[in-house]
């Protein structure tokens, strides 16, 4: 959560949270957020560890 909130901003983290429980869809959500699937973000997660 700390990684999406510093790197799309805390508006969007709360945009996730309120469209991810408005539609159940997770795959749809990601992409309209975060314009990113799982893999990308998990890629990213994964860059900004090291």
């Amino acid at each position: 959560m700390e990684f999406l909130a510093r790197r799309y901003g805390e508006r969007s983290l709360r945009e996730f949270c309120v469209e991810l429980v408005r539609t159940g869809d997770l795959r749809r959500t990601l992409r309209r957020v975060f314009r990113s699937d799982l893999q990308g973000l998990e890629a990213g997660f994964i860059a900004d560890l090291n």
